[in-house]
């Protein structure tokens, strides 16, 4: 989203969001926007940003049925996205509250895959997992087995009520808050697995993306745990000093180093 489009809302809709918080978003969209731009032939101004109220902005493909990817010029799958945009919990830097990825094919409701993150899940389910949808009697013999432990209470909820379990319901952990796998892994197993067409310099898109996510994710986990962070930079060498408001425990802890 640009900066032009952003000044276009209607002055209503834009006092109803923290303009820093859209600032930082238009930065995210036109990180995505590139990535998919540059490495996926034929895509063009994919995202659309629509403002949920005033901490939240939920970023999502500008088509409802997804960016359209093609092999040899065809239509084979389309990609969903949809980021909800919020602040972290200091409310400084950009945070995604939840975001869900969608490998779909034309014209077919249920989607090939998706992957999903969840900032504050609920109940067992991890906060970063992919959902893949197909069939295999041997997993389902396997969610069966596992009859009433964890997650597999709902199932078997299900179960009683006369419905069979899905392998579309198996939640495949990838990782965690940080380091999860981005838009960017996304893309590259489309054109890997998937043959999609694609720019002349999609490779370096890629990299050039999983960077800045990357750069990104560290600095959120820095964030995360600064003790650690700078125990480690002290035993590479480098000086650092802590703020003068540092808890002593840590400031005893750092000096060991």
């Amino acid at each position: 989203m640009s900066r032009a489009s952003v000044d276009q809302l209607p002055a209503e809709l834009r006092a109803t969001v923290d303009e820093k918080l859209l600032d930082q978003v238009v930065g995210f969209v036109a990180q995505l926007e590139d990535t998919l731009q540059s490495s996926l032939n034929g895509v063009e101004r994919p995202l659309k940003t629509v403002i949920a109220d005033n901490s939240k902005i939920v970023v999502t493909t500008r088509d409802e049925a997804g960016i359209p990817l093609s092999v040899n010029g065809e239509h084979v799958l389309s990609l969903k996205l949809d980021y909800h945009c919020v602040w972290d919990s200091n409310g400084e830097f950009l945070a995604v509250e939840r975001s869900t990825f969608y490998l779909v094919m034309p014209s077919i409701t249920e989607p090939l895959l998706h992957y999903d993150y969840l900032r504050s899940p609920r109940g067992d389910i991890p906060c970063a997992h992919f959902n893949v949808h197909g069939h295999r009697d041997e997993l389902i013999y396997s969610m069966m087995a596992a009859e009433f432990k964890h997650q597999a209470k709902s199932r078997a909820r299900r179960v009683l009520k006369g419905k069979a379990p899905r392998l579309s319901q198996l939640h495949i952990p990838t990782r965690g808050h940080r380091f999860r796998p981005c838009l960017e892994d996304l893309v590259q197993m489309v054109i890997f697995e998937f043959g999609v067409d694609t720019r002349e310099n999609w490779s370096e898109a890629i990299e050039y993306g999983r960077m800045l996510w990357k750069d990104n994710q560290l600095a959120s986990a820095v964030r995360d745990n600064p003790g650690k962070a700078a125990e480690q930079l002290q035993r590479m060498g480098f000086s650092v000093t802590p703020p003068s408001d540092w808890p002593v425990l840590n400031e005893k802890k750092l000096a060991a180093y």
